[in-house]
């Protein structure tokens, strides 16, 4: 017994010291990421109108509402007008929800067919993540 013992033990060592190195946590290294193409990806989902491609770059998927409700500002011809010359280096910078964020901003003002003068405003939020660009949070008002 002591004998399958010490060889059981002789082989659990052997094969610990030969197993192939982990992975680095993802907590102790930096990731260079091309935000600038995940953008014009986002971009393209928007303006063909590509609503499970533009889903897939939401921070979270889970929460629907962030989908539902961006999904009614970003895929307006509006919107789309506004994104189209847009490059990444344009989004600018804001603080929002305790975030340094870049955003895209749509504000629009009219008059309705009575003659009632209307303004409303949204933002897209962007947030750069270690798995990329996505999109975090968003502001309407109006």
């Amino acid at each position: 017994m002591k004998q399958l013992f010490f060889v059981l033990l002789i082989i659990n060592l052997w094969s610990c010291n030969n197993s192939s190195p982990k992975e680095p946590n993802s907590d102790n290294h930096t990731t260079s990421y091309n935000y600038a193409a995940d953008f014009d990806k986002i971009k393209s989902a928007i303006l063909s109108d590509n609503k499970e491609t533009y889903r897939t770059f939401l921070m979270n998927k889970e929460k629907p509402e962030l989908f539902d409700m961006t999904s009614m500002f970003v895929f307006t011809k509006e919107f789309k007008a506004l994104l189209k010359p847009l490059k990444y280096k344009d989004l600018k910078v804001t603080e929002y929800a305790g975030k340094s964020r870049k955003h895209i901003e749509l504000y629009e003002k009219g008059e309705d067919e009575e003659g009632n003068i209307y303004e409303s405003a949204v933002s897209i939020f962007f947030d750069e993540t270690p798995e990329g660009l996505k999109i975090g949070d968003y502001f309407a008002a109006g």
